[in-house]
Order: structure tokens, then C-alpha cells, then sequence
């Protein structure tokens, strides 16, 4: 992973979309849907967006005054007066779930009226429009046009005055000067997210990160030539943000319903049926998986008996990663129990021991016992017909696409497909300790396998107080606080989750690219979160 990360971007989404909306080129997500609503914005004859310049002082004081004199006149003194002299006569205000909200300036103020009136009688609670400090965004169109972006929040007030945070969008809004009065020309409202909170402090903090996540990693994408990103935030133990970024193919944008390839982090899904089995009494953690399985190529050799699925999950079985790291044929490196040894075919080999004791395919089981009954439909250990048109395409270090793998039949390690979504869902549910005893939920937890000598060969204070594999996550300890965290990575591939049982916080990031690990400290660092866990990825940080 780099931790270094400088926000470069030449030709702004936004701009480029304006600028060059006639080139074949395909256009990013955000430009894509943005450029129908701005290509008619009705802009001085022969006007373009500088696309390479940035607004001056002057220009980005003069649209922060007016945008703040319109929103009070919206929201703070319900005046239709002043906001239609705000708009102009061909006005058009575009909202993603309203849609055409309003085709003329005389129309919006109609809107806004009857609005207030609402209010009055009381149907409908007063509400404040907040911008979300430094997310605003301008830039000039011509010499009397320019062009605002950003993300609000907003909030509704209670009869005593209180108020509650209610959600959050990005908007985008087109400015004419006219004889020096800057008027709106066109608004597009969209990506708007409401807030789950018990409190207003926890509200802000989703807000927050998607604003983050708006702000960091579209030009991330582009910086690092990684196609895509999606994203999931958990706060207070919840789903609070979902967001994607860039394209899942070239041309096709992503979405939160884009399924990636989620290489390792197989595992703890796998890890979670294991659990979940032997909290139900169907096997054990530390039964001889001989009793039912033993791989034909150690058929022989008297150490498969010390094989158990405690063993499998915490990678110290002394297997290889894979067999053909000992010339296709699977054999010990080491005598199990002794030694951490990451390894895929110990995961393998515990999916084997599974389906023979338990007579039933690991996929079936993994469906009966962990997607179902968490919800996760949007995940699947082999391809399925509803995976046409959403899968995101691998792409290279220099985001060159590259083929899709799928597994021909379930494997416990590898080539899952999910959303961040369903996987925090998943998470949330760790968390919560569903599906498996309080034991077992501290067993996952604790260090089985040390590997702080690997972590922190010396004493510092960005170690953690302990670091090694627990039962199908890696664990690291900062006093009374834990952090469980896995990442994947396949052939133009690379994911990450992590959660804090203790903070109730995590993050889920798939993206579709080799270098998606550069991706990492950029992004946590701008989340603000988890900083102790943080300074212990930076410094495995290449």
C-alpha cells in the first residue's frame, strides 16, 4: 500500500462532460448523468467551462452569497418572493427521486408557496438546509456563468426548537449573471441518502463520510488507474453509508449493486458457516477432521490426524497457500499447530471435511446457514443468472480490463461474489454476535495464531498490543479495543473489511483493479477513523 496520495485532477468530471460532450469518449459515472440536465442549461451564447481553471476569490464569494440568500429564502424565512427573483424564467430544477420538480422560475416559486403553507398550518415540520464545510466546488462558465457543486445536509426542527439530521445530497446547480445578479439556471439534486441515527453527533458522522468519500475518491479512481470503488461505512454498530465510484466496465457505471470478486474475504464468510455449525452442535473446532476427510495426497502421512477446523480457520494447519506451491500435490511445510502459515487449501480442506460429515454441498450449507438468514442476496460462492450485466470487470495496474474469474463449484476461500452492502450487512451481524454462542463470538475474536513479532519486531507506538489470526479474521488489539480485518486480493482485484466489536465502526471497500491497495491510506485518512488501527496499516506500509 502507498500513503501517499496527491489530489490531481486536470480535467474536472463535471467540466469534461460539457466540454467534451459530443467526443465518443465514454463519460464517467457522474458526468454521465449530470451532462443531460447542463448540455440545455441555456448558458451565454458561445459559453464554455474552463475546464482547466479554477474560479477566483471573487467568483466563488460572489455564487457562496448568492446560493446562501437562496436557501434562506427556501428554507429559513419561507420567502417565494425573493427565491423567484433568485431563479431565472426558464428555470429547471431536477431532483433523483422527485424528478422534474419545477420547468420554470414562476413554477418553482409556486412550489415553495405552497410549501410554506404547509408549514404553516403545521402538515409538514420546518426545516434548515446546511452546507457541508468543504465540499463547495465553483467554476467558471464564460465570463457570466459558473457552475456550483457540493453536498448539503438537512435537518427538521421540532416545535421546542430542537432538530434532528433527516439526510444529505449532493447538488448541482448552474448560475447565470445577469446585469450583475446572479441567478440559478438549472438545479440537479440527487444522491440523496437519509441518516439512521439516534443523535444528531452520530447523523453528522455518516454524513461526513460520504461527503469523504465524495470528495477523495473519484480523482483516487482516476489517480491510481483503478476503474472502481464501492463502498460501505458502519457507525454505532450500523449501515450508515453505501456509495460507488468509477465504472464497473469500461463504459457501464458502477452502482451499489455491482458485484465484485471479493478474492480472500471468502473466508470469513466461510469462517461464519464453520462457526455457526458447531454453534448449532454439528461439528466441533477441535475434532479431528480425519474422522470424515483426509485429502488423498496426505492420506498417509500421520499428521492429517492433528487436522482440525480451529486449526483450518486460524491458518496453522502447515499446509501451503496453495498445493502447487509444493509441485501440485499437497503436502505439510510444517507440522500443524506450530506455526501461522496463511493457507487457502486449509480452508479448502475444512469445506471438504464439512460436506462429508454433514453428508450436504458447502455451497447449500452456506446459503441455509449464513446468506439466508442474514439477507444477502446479492451474494453467491458460484455464478448465477442474476449476475449478468453487474459483475465489475478486473482491470490491470494501468486499469487495462481483464476477464472475469468464477469459480466452476463453491470454494471456501476464493471467488465470492458480493456487494459492500450485503457484506456489512454481514459484518453488522458479527457484531451483533448473531448465529453463534458468546464464546464462540470471543474465540473468533482472540489471537490464536501471534504474529506481532512480524507486525512490531520492536516496540513503537503505532503497535498494537497483540496482532495474529483469530478464527477467520486477522486480530489486532489496542488496550480493551479490538479491530478484525481481511483483505482479498485475485488478478485485478482488491477488497478490504474491517469492524471493531468494540467501537461498533468498520469499512467494506471492493475495487476492480490491481492497484486497488493504494486506495487504503488515502481513504482511511480522510475517514478520520479507527486512527490507532490506521498508524498500524501505515506502518506495513511499503
Amino acid at each position: 500500500m502507498s500513503n501517499r496520495f496527491t489530489v490531481s485532477v486536470p480535467c474536472l468530471l463535471l467540466a469534461c462532460a460539457l466540454a467534451q460532450a459530443s467526443s465518443a469518449t465514454p463519460m464517467p459515472q457522474t458526468a454521465t448523468r449530470e451532462a443531460a440536465i447542463l448540455r440545455d442549461a441555456a448558458l451565454p451564447a458561445g459559453a464554455r467551462v474552463h475546464a482547466e481553471a479554477s474560479a477566483t476569490p471573487a467568483l466563488v464569494a460572489a455564487i457562496t452569497r448568492a446560493d446562501a440568500a437562496l436557501f434562506a429564502a427556501v428554507f429559513d424565512r419561507c420567502d417565494a418572493t425573493t427565491v423567484r427573483a433568485l431563479v431565472t424564467e426558464d428555470f429547471e430544477f431536477h431532483h433523483d427521486r422527485g424528478g422534474l420538480v419545477a420547468a420554470s422560475g414562476e413554477r418553482f416559486a409556486d412550489v415553495i408557496r405552497q410549501q410554506c403553507e404547509r408549514r404553516r398550518r403545521g402538515d409538514d415540520p420546518a426545516s434548515r438546509r446546511e452546507l457541508v464545510p468543504g465540499t463547495l466546488a465553483v467554476y467558471p462558465v464564460g465570463d457570466s456563468g459558473a457552475i456550483e457543486t457540493g453536498v448539503h445536509r438537512f435537518y427538521e426542527r421540532d416545535a421546542k426548537g430542537g432538530e434532528t439530521l433527516v439526510g444529505a445530497a449532493r447538488f448541482l446547480h448552474v448560475w447565470r449573471n445577469d446585469r450583475g445578479t446572479w441567478r440559478v439556471a438549472r438545479v440537479a439534486s440527487y444522491d440523496h441518502y437519509g441518516v439512521d441515527a439516534s443523535t444528531n453527533a452520530s447523523g453528522d458522522r455518516a454524513v461526513d463520510a460520504r461527503a469523504a468519500l465524495d470528495a477523495v475518491v473519484p480523482p483516487l479512481l482516476a489517480d491510481k488507474h483503478v476503474p472502481s470503488a464501492s463502498i460501505a461505512v458502519i457507525e454505532h454498530g450500523r449501515v450508515t453509508v453505501v456509495a460507488a465510484y468509477g465504472e464497473q466496465a469500461p463504459g457501464v457505471p458502477a452502482t451499489t449493486k455491482t458485484l465484485y470478486n471479493i478474492a480472500s474475504l471468502s473466508k470469513p464468510l466461510s469462517a461464519e458457516l464453520a462457526l455457526r455449525l458447531v454453534a448449532a452442535g454439528r461439528i466441533t473446532l477441535d475434532e479431528p477432521m480425519a474422522n470424515a476427510w483426509a485429502d488423498p495426497d496426505i492420506a498417509d502421512d500421520p499428521r492429517r490426524l492433528q487436522l482440525t477446523p480451529r486449526l483450518a480457520l486460524s491458518h496453522r494447519t502447515g499446509l501451503p497457500n496453495w498445493r502447487r506451491e509444493t509441485g501440485g500435490k499437497l503436502a505439510f511445510l510444517r507440522a500443524p499447530g506450530v506455526a501461522f502459515g496463511y493457507s487457502g487449501e486449509g480452508y479448502e480442506y475444512l469445506a471438504r471435511f464439512i460436506e462429508k460429515k454433514l453428508d450436504t454441498p458447502f455451497e447449500r450449507l452456506a446459503e441455509r446457514t449464513v446468506l439466508e438468514p442474514l439477507g444477502l442476496h446479492d451474494t453467491a460462492y458460484t455464478r448465477r443468472p442474476w449476475f449478468d450485466g453487474r459483475i465489475a470487470r478486473p482491470a490491470d495496474a494501468n486499469g487495462k480490463a481483464l476477464e472475469p474469474a468464477f469459480a466452476e463449484h463453491a470454494l471456501a476461500s476464493d471467488l465470492v461474489y458480493s456487494t459492500p452492502s450485503d457484506y456489512a450487512t454481514f459484518i453488522v451481524a458479527v457484531l451483533r454476535g448473531d448465529g453463534v454462542t458468546p464464546e464462540l463470538a470471543t474465540e473468533r475474536a482472540r489471537v490464536q495464531a501471534s504474529r506481532m513479532h512480524d507486525f512490531c519486531p520492536q516496540p513503537a507506538d503505532d503497535c498494537p498490543s497483540d496482532a495474529g489470526f483469530g478464527l477467520g479474521w486477522e486480530v489486532y488489539r489496542y488496550g480493551d479495543a479490538r479491530v478484525l480485518m481481511h483483505t482479498g486480493m485475485d488478478e485485478g482485484v482488491f477488497t478490504l473489511a474491517y469492524f471493531s466489536p468494540e467501537r461498533g465502526s468498520g469499512l467494506v471497500l471492493f475495487s476492480n483493479g490491481a492497484n486497488g491497495p493504494q486506495l487504503v491510506m488515502p481513504l482511511l485518512d480522510r475517514l478520520g477513523r479507527d486512527r490507532d488501527f490506521v498508524a498500524t496499516l501505515r506502518r506495513q506500509a511499503p
